[in-house]
């Protein structure tokens, strides 16, 4: 009788242990949501020459360190040269744009100072244009992945100012002169972010 006795003590003690204990998740009962969108500036290279584009990104983010969002980015202005002669001989540029999800991790969103980590998988397009911004080709239409890292600054509660560097995967060019390699390439950033962090 002892011994049945403590044999039903020994396996209610241990089935509540059992429940005591909490399994390790990716995320937490409790979810925490906010948001954030701004400016980005980045300079690039383009056909061995350097340019900068202007744009934007913004996504909704998930316990503070997962976002999911977008990103779009456009050259700015006329100073990327190419290897294309017009009827005309007019000097003819590049222009060239993209934009896709932007899925980033932010490591240690709190601190001060913190990592983040992007990825935008998307689409694009560039063409060939002489001076008035005439178009001289049809737009040739691209496949883009573009990884990135950098460090943030809270600079407030709804302020963040990030550096960042990524590298630009370019498939799909067929414009006359220009490769893939040519639209892809290495780039760094320089990002407001206004939001709900």
């Amino acid at each position: 009788m002892k011994s049945t006795a403590l044999s039903i003590l020994i396996g209610v003690l241990s089935a509540t242990s059992l429940n005591a204990q909490e399994p390790e998740t990716l995320v937490g009962d409790k979810v925490t949501h906010g948001g954030f969108g701004g400016p980005v500036l980045r300079l690039s290279r383009f056909n061995g020459q350097t340019g900068f584009m202007l744009g934007g990104h913004g996504g909704w983010i998930i316990n503070r360190r997962f976002v999911i969002g977008g990103a779009a980015y456009g050259l700015l202005g006329n100073a990327i040269d190419v290897p294309y002669t017009p009827p005309a001989g007019q000097n003819v540029y590049l222009t060239f744009g993209y934009g896709g999800i932007e899925l980033q991790y932010f490591e240690r969103p709190l601190k001060l100072l913190h990592l983040t980590f992007s990825t935008l998988i998307g689409g694009g397009g560039a063409d060939y244009r002489q001076g008035g911004g005439t178009q001289l080709t049809s737009t040739s239409a691209v496949f883009v992945v573009e990884p990135g890292a950098g460090i943030a600054l809270n600079v407030s509660k709804k302020l963040r100012l990030s550096l960042s560097g990524s590298y630009r995967f370019v498939n799909g060019t067929d414009l006359s002169g220009l490769s893939n390699g040519d639209l892809g390439g290495p780039a760094a950033a320089l990002s407001l972010d206004f939001g709900r962090f």
